[in-house]
């Protein structure tokens, strides 16, 4: 029997399988800056929450389910209204995705994508700031993705489904 191990720390799973630090990669072109966040699902998810509150009062929402093709649109919805509606959603994101949730304001736009993906575009590079704040690493732009998920790979999600329909009529969307 061993009482005393040493210096040496005891392996850990959550050490061990933990994802890459979260990083973005930052660019401009014709006066429009864009973000690309890399990182796990949940911190995507969490982030557009984080991100969406140094956004303007209200804004515009665009939702896409890539499972039934639907797609749902508002326009100058109160952002407070908007944030509520997407933390409600932000578990069943995390877990079943296929479903683009983008805000629009003036000058910013920030999206989810169906692979859970945070882009942001916007007139000023106040978003490079706002992301380090958040203890992303900026880093250099890295090739897109290779693979995609097709509308038909994302597997069924009732779940989701239901989140979406309660996030729609919270929100009053109208289909686009």
């Amino acid at each position: 029997m061993v009482l005393f191990r040493g210096r040496e720390h005891e392996a850990v799973v959550a050490y061990r399988f933990r994802s890459v630090r979260a990083r973005f990669s930052f660019d401009s072109r014709d006066g429009i800056f864009s973000a690309r966040v890399f990182a796990n699902a949940e911190r995507a998810v969490d982030l557009l929450h984080a991100l969406s509150g140094h956004l303007p009062p209200a804004v515009d929402v665009h939702m896409w389910d890539v499972r039934s093709d639907q797609r749902w649109s508002g326009t100058a919805l109160a952002l407070e209204d908007v944030r509520d509606a997407y933390a409600r959603l932000r578990t069943p994101l995390s877990i079943f995705a296929g479903v683009e949730f983008t805000l629009v304001g003036p000058e910013d736009q920030l999206s989810l994508s169906p692979a859970l993906e945070v882009h942001v575009h916007a007139k000023s590079d106040r978003w490079y700031y706002l992301l380090v704040g958040t203890g992303l690493v900026p880093g250099a732009p890295l090739k897109p993705r290779t693979w995609r998920l097709g509308p038909k790979e994302f597997p069924p999600a009732p779940e989701m489904r239901g989140a979406l329909d309660r996030a729609v009529q919270r929100l009053s969307l109208t289909s686009a």
